[in-house]
């Protein structure tokens, strides 16, 4: 067949437009496939480094946890260490204070009323509830069981009034007769009272019956 100028001029112009075409689309797909590889590496850049920052985060407050859970055993067994402590302190003071107690002070003490004097009649009046009161039992008292029990029982019956007036200065303090019942005791069983220099109390407690 023979071609025509015009013939010939439409073919050139189909020939480039499917050249540009080609070209289009294969320049398209290769910079869509760029992109997508672009995004996919940065969401793996992004994605491994936010997993190492929540890792380092996570070691931090598991070291800041262990240090706590260490100073707050350190602190428990310092505590126990001072109850210990105290507890001795405490049981070798009353040891003490019970040595130098016996049937012979307690009968002098009943004798001469020391239970009435104002220095005794002034703690127990104005004793307060975080005040120190001790309480110690006839029946743990040094004595002669045959002689000096029946002298205590002579004592008490000399000195009936003074008593019944000590154990009702006693009951009058909410405070310390609510300290003399949590122990167990009644303030009726309360025979003598000795206060220290600093509003303390020693109350002697007669349990014999």
């Amino acid at each position: 067949m023979k071609l025509t100028s015009k013939t010939l001029i439409a073919t050139l112009l189909a020939t480039s437009m499917s050249t540009a075409a080609i070209a289009q689309t294969t320049t398209g797909a290769g910079v869509g496939a760029s992109v997508g590889t672009l995004n996919d590496v940065s969401a793996d850049v992004n994605a491994s480094g936010s997993a190492s920052t929540n890792v380092t985060k996570d070691v931090k407050e598991m070291s800041k946890d262990m240090t706590d859970m260490a100073k707050d055993k350190t602190d428990m067994a310092k505590d126990k260490a001072k109850m210990v402590k105290d507890t001795a302190k405490e049981g070798s003071a009353k040891t003490s204070k019970m040595a130098k107690e016996n049937y012979g002070q307690l009968i002098s003490d009943l004798r001469t009323n020391s239970s009435a004097n104002a220095e005794v009649e002034t703690n127990i009046k104005n004793f307060k509830a975080d005040a120190q009161v001790d309480t110690v039992l006839v029946s743990d008292l040094k004595k002669d069981a045959g002689k000096d029990a029946k002298s205590l029982d002579n004592a008490l019956e000399a000195q009936k009034d003074s008593v019944t007036k000590m154990r009702s200065a006693i009951d009058a303090n909410a405070d310390l007769k609510s300290k003399v019942e949590a122990q167990g005791y009644s303030v009726g069983d309360i025979v003598a009272v000795r206060s220290g220099a600093n509003g303390e109390l020693t109350l002697v407690v007669d349990d014999r019956s």
